[in-house]
């Protein structure tokens, strides 16, 4: 029997999908590795969502629960009414002695409250995967869910509470007023891969997430515009879904050699970044991105915009660069680094050292536990 099997540590989640999702199977994957008892309990509340996330965790091989939620405006604060969670864990360890850990996952206006009465001594984490949209949002009934929120984690909640960057903490601080010892930052991580050999015709761009408003898509499309005025091999390679995903795809009929749009990918190291010589984004709200970690540990550097915590990992002219939402500046940073293929293998290389030195998946979770085991 391992020497970690008393801890049993649960990924609580609601309805977890993109960075966050990945982020969790990353953890679990790892900790299993590691020895350790760890799965996935999540609260969903649609059958297509259970569809979704049943092939995922097929695919991942990860033991899961679900729980399921009524459907409506409210249901994250449904949660705070079910005891499922609690009911699931009892039963499920009813004979056992052992140390529960819960790692709730972006559950912002749940998870702090949930009626946990567990038979086991246990440790709680809550994790602001960045500063939530309903957080910076001001209408009455956000406001009236933030003093709740705040009231709860102000008197009644010892869990600690968990940022992916320094950055977060500022943000969070503004809307609920805890204590910045309350906080603790850990960074996420991804596995290592194999470094790929690329053999590039053109030179890809890499733009890869959800298509909305808030990765402001059509800047990344102005700027390869702009680059192409200045070479006829730039192509930007667009992986994602999202409710802008049709006027992305009029977008593209207009300029079909430019751009190659691949759809939602299931498995981004082999189906998107196999042939990108550098990741963009154009994000105007971010917390610390996955794709740009996922780029890192492949050797691709990164253009982005210096939203959330993405200036804490891109360092200027070392890993990639930092730039405003302006498509011609984008672009002629684009112009410079494929004309300069040494200054882009630099790029490259500090890129691939930052993941190692501190973006691991192995370090990521050896944080959480080191955390959890400290305020046990």
């Amino acid at each position: 029997m391992s020497k970690n099997s008393n801890f049993v540590l649960y990924h609580v989640a609601y309805e977890p999908q993109s960075g966050v999702w990945t982020m969790i199977k990353n953890l679990i994957a790892q900790q299993k590795n590691d020895g350790y008892r760890s799965s996935c309990i999540i609260y969903y509340s649609t059958d297509d969502y259970l569809k979704w996330i049943s092939r995922e965790v097929n695919i991942n091989n990860i033991d899961i629960h679900c729980i399921k939620i009524k459907k409506s405006r409210f249901s994250r604060l449904l949660i705070l009414f079910n005891s499922g969670l609690s009911n699931y864990i009892n039963a499920n360890h009813k004979n056992e002695n052992l140390k529960i850990f819960l790692n709730f996952h972006d559950a912002h206006f749940s998870a702090a409250c949930l009626p946990l009465k567990l038979k086991n001594k246990s440790a709680n984490l809550i994790v602001f995967h960045g500063c939530p949209n309903g957080l910076l949002q001001t209408n009455y009934v956000k406001l009236l869910v933030h003093w709740f929120l705040n009231v709860i984690l102000l008197f009644f909640s010892s869990s600690t509470l968990i940022t992916v960057s320094e950055k977060d903490i500022e943000l969070i601080r503004k809307k609920l007023v805890l204590p910045k010892k309350r906080f603790k930052t850990i960074y996420n991580g991804v596995p290592e891969v194999i470094l790929l050999n690329k053999k590039n015709k053109n030179f890809v761009i890499g733009f890869i997430g959800t298509i909305d408003t808030r990765k402001q898509w059509w800047i990344a499309m102005d700027a390869i515009e702009e680059a192409s005025k200045q070479s006829n091999n730039i192509i930007l390679k667009i992986a994602g879904n999202g409710p802008d995903k049709k006027l992305l795809e009029e977008r593209i009929l207009l300029k079909p050699d430019l751009f190659n749009y691949v759809g939602e990918v299931s498995n981004p190291t082999e189906e998107f970044y196999n042939d990108v010589d550098v990741l963009l984004m154009t994000s105007k709200l971010e917390g610390l991105p996955m794709v740009i970690l996922e780029a890192f540990s492949l050797g691709i550097p990164v253009i982005s915009t210096p939203v959330g915590g993405i200036p804490e990992i891109v360092i200027n002219g070392y890993n990639g660069y930092l730039v405003n939402d302006d498509s011609n500046n984008i672009g002629n940073k684009i112009s410079l680094l494929n004309e300069n293929m040494e200054l882009l293998q630099n790029l490259s290389n500090n890129a691939y050292s930052t993941f190692k030195e501190g973006f691991t998946i192995q370090k990521c979770s050896e944080r959480y536990v080191d955390t959890f085991l400290n305020k046990d």
